[in-house]
Formats: structure tokens, sequence, C-alpha cells
């Protein structure tokens, strides 16, 4: 699956989307009502499938707490032409008129959505949406046009907290447990796809705990109700009214809605949310462990009765981990309450856990089962959260490849000098997104990004830097006998 086709759903105007320029451009239709408060009552249990005679009274309920959100950011040389506000590099070639000295700057545009969460003012959105903005505005429901202060934003989980300051009495909505949510249960989507606002659509949840590999917290919500360019940051609803997701990407082939959407759960975003309400920042916690999935034969050979857990394949000195006793070679069971079925659920338990004070980790070595107390730390700016929590080991797939650190044996043997360091390539997936480069099995990546590299985890943490800028590729540098050639590998 290629992930350049994951399309964020935040509308630019520019003349380079796949849709028709007349339509992006549209004007927002705005409808006319009064606001009120919106706080959901819960009447059924969040999981109740059953297909009521109508949505309306619901979406009458909770639409007017959704808003339009108009983001503006710096400035970009263009032509005369209205339609160009498309963001270009100095002369590029697809700039309309690249070297014309009367250019005049337009400002870069987009547009996206947003829900109110208190009477505050407080708006949640998307990070994407509002990344770089040096205005913000906020349009309600009834047309009212807003202010927005940016009160903190997150990358890693594309979350944003907006604030406005209102005469009037803001309507607003509350957040469900996304937890209780099942795969198909109803859902309703509410946001301002192509500028269009107040958009409702419906459809169920089609998955959990999707990865689309936008970063190491992912944990979406798969929905089949249709979500466009436009509906980033906006609201993701049960039967009940309550936010159980904020709509953020979709899969598609051509930039529309094909049926497959994705949501950030609630209980993933509230614990964001309240941190930047409160400090405007995410702190998040770090175990020092490198992990790796508990295979069936590693799980037999363990005499763990089926795979499952975390292996422990590195512990950092002076972490967490180490200082709580944990081993090489423990499977993590249970972190937390959370017993572990797959080795992904543990970056993102560890990072969400507030730091400080102790959380049991009940892992299995030497046969039996082992309860440990464990003082999560805050990770710092040097540790990437998939070092924080349970990252590559020295051999991994990243991206269709099988990579190996190269020891005193490999080096020998390919004749390498010490100096040079690198990451062995020893398989490429077949119809990957790395196999279409052309890379090969016995490729050595000397470079990712523009890091040298000596270990998978730099190999990963290029490609997650490159994630985090919103890049489509990550470039890497490959030695082949005596060449070397740069690779561009898509982010799939």
């Amino acid at each position: 699956m290629d992930y350049r086709y994951y399309v964020r759903t935040k509308a630019k105007n520019n003349w380079t989307m796949h849709f028709s320029v007349s339509l992006v451009l549209a004007l927002l239709i705005t409808l006319l009502g009064p606001t009120h408060h919106l706080r959901a009552e819960t009447t059924s249990p969040p999981g109740n499938s059953s297909l009521p005679g109508s949505f309306a009274d619901l979406v009458d309920r909770v639409k007017p707490a959704v808003v339009t959100i108009r983001a503006q950011s710096g400035s970009v040389m263009d032509g005369d032409s209205p339609y160009n506000s498309q963001r270009e590099p100095k002369n590029s070639p697809w700039s309309p008129f690249p070297n014309l000295p009367h250019q005049q700057r337009q400002p870069n545009k987009s547009l996206g959505s947003g829900f109110i969460i208190d009477s505050e003012g407080h708006i949640v959105t998307n990070h994407h949406v509002v990344e770089d903005a040096d205005e913000i505005e906020v349009i309600l429901e009834d047309g009212s046009h807003l202010s927005a202060t940016l009160i903190g934003q997150d990358p890693k989980t594309d979350l944003a907290l907006l604030k406005v300051a209102s005469a009037n009495p803001l309507p607003f909505v509350v957040f469900g447990n996304s937890d209780h949510s099942r795969v198909g249960d109803w859902v309703i989507a509410i946001g301002n796809p192509f500028g269009l606002g107040g958009t409702t659509t419906t459809g169920i949840i089609s998955a959990r705990g999707r990865d689309i590999r936008s970063g190491p917290l992912d944990d979406f919500i798969q929905i089949d109700a249709a979500i466009n360019r436009g509906n980033s940051g906006g609201p993701l609803f049960n039967l009940n009214g309550e936010v159980i997701g904020v709509n953020s990407s979709i899969y598609s082939p051509n930039g529309g809605n094909v049926g497959i959407g994705f949501a950030i759960p609630s209980t993933m975003a509230l614990n964001v949310i309240d941190q930047l309400r409160e400090k405007g920042s995410v702190a998040r916690g770090w175990l020092g462990v490198q992990i790796q999935t508990v295979s069936a034969e590693l799980a037999e050979a363990m005499g763990l009765e089926k795979p499952r857990g975390a292996l422990i394949a590195d512990v950092v000195a002076n972490s967490p981990a180490s200082r709580g006793g944990l081993q090489v070679g423990d499977i993590i069971l249970k972190y937390g309450n959370t017993p572990l079925k797959q080795m992904s659920q543990l970056p993102k338990l560890v990072a969400l856990t507030t730091p400080s004070g102790k959380t049991p980790i009940v892992v299995w070595r030497n046969g039996r089962q082992l309860e440990l107390d464990v003082v999560i730390e805050s990770v710092t700016d040097k540790q990437t959260t998939k070092e924080a929590s349970g990252g590559p080991a020295a051999s991994e797939h990243l991206l269709g490849l099988h990579l190996k650190t190269i020891d005193d044996q490999t080096c020998q043997r390919l004749k390498l000098k010490e100096s040079e360091g690198g990451v062995l390539v020893t398989g490429v997936d077949p119809g990957s997104a790395a196999a279409g480069t052309g890379i090969r099995e016995g490729d050595i990546i000397l470079q990712a990004g523009s890091t040298p590299v000596k270990h998978p985890k730099e190999v990963a943490e290029a490609i997650t830097d490159a994630e985090s800028k919103s890049r489509r590729s990550v470039v890497i540098l490959v030695k082949r006998s005596n060449n070397s050639l740069f690779i561009a590998i898509p982010l799939s």
C-alpha cells in the first residue's frame, strides 16, 4: 500500500489540487441558527448499534459547536492570476511566472474544521491545519468570525488547541470514550469539506487500531463516513452525540473520498488536549527499551503458550527500564492495567503515561511471570518516541526493507571499512514502496535524511523526522559495490 495516497484532509486554496478550481474556491456555506450549550445526554450505551429512524435530532444538537477554521501563513510569490496561491520554491518550474519582477506576494491559506469543547472557547483541530499559521480565524455556524489564539499543538498526534473569545455564550460538545466503540458502530462526521461548511456524513467504524505510518503513535479509528479535504480537525460523533474521534486523514488514490477515513481516538486526544490546555505542551513517558515482535517460534522457545507481548532486545543504560529491573530477553506481557496482545501497543501506552509515579509492568522471564514497578520519566528532545518506549532493535523491518546492524563478521565478509558505518539491507519485500526504487538486498545504507547511520533505529528516526515534516519520501544514501547513490523511498 503506497503511503503517498494517505491524504491529510486540510483543504488548500491552490490550483494543483486533484479537484476542479471552482469547487476548491467555493464560498463557505454557513447555516444560520441560534447557539446553545450542547452537553450530550447519554441515553443509550456507547456501543448501541441500532439504526435510528433519523439522525436529524442528534445533528441539530451538536452541529452548532462545529466550526470552520481558516489559517493563513506567511506569503508566497505568485503571478497576477487570482487562482495562483500555492506555495512554490523560488524559481520553481511549477511557478506560473517564476522570474517576473512584478509578482505580488500572496498569503498561503488553508481551510479545516474544528469543534468547541467548553464554554471558555477552547477549540480542538488538527496540527496540520494550523501549522506555521500567522493568523487563525474561526467561523461559527451562525456566520460569526472570531480571531483564534493557538494555545498549543502536538505534531506527533496531529492535534492542536485553539481559543476564541466571544461576547455571546458558545455552544460546545463533550468527549466520549472511544474505547467503548466497536467495529460496526454508527458514527457521524461533521466538518468543512472543500470549504462547504456544516456538512454531515454518516457511516460505521470499519476498523480499530489502524497504523498508517503517519507517526509512532498511530492508533486510528477507520471509518467509511465520507470525509474529504477540509474535514481535518472535525469531530466524529457516536449516537449519543459524544466526540469519539478527531477526523484527520483519508486513504485515496485520487485525493477524494473512497470510503476509507481515519480519526484520532478520543482517549488519545483527551490526554493531549488536557495537557495543552494546562501548560501548552505535551509531556510523554520514557521507558528506555528496544523491543521486537514475539514470533510463534520465539514464544515456543521461551515457554509462552502463544505469541504476545513485546520482547526486550536492548535496555538503555541509566533509563527507567534499567533502574526498574527490566532485562534484555524479558517479554513485557502487561503494562499498567493493559495486557499486550502485540508489540505495537507498548510505544503508545508508554508515551501517553504521565511521567513520575510507579507503573506496574508484568514480564515473562525464565518461564514465569514477574511484576516490576517502574518509574516512567519524561522523554527528552534527544530521545525519539520509538526509543522512549520500544523502537526497532538491531534488526528491523522498515518501509519494506529488512535492515540489520553491520557486525564485525559482516564487515569482514563484505570487506568494509569500519569507519564507513552503515546499515545492511538483508531483504526487500516484493511490491513494497522500497522495491519500486531499485534498492536491493546487500545494499548498505550510509545515510538517511541528512544523518549518517550505523543502526536501524537511526533509519527509523530519519523516517519519523520526514513524516513529522509531512514529506512524501525519505532520502537515503546507498553504497552498492564501489558506487554510492541517493534513493528516495516513498513513506508507505
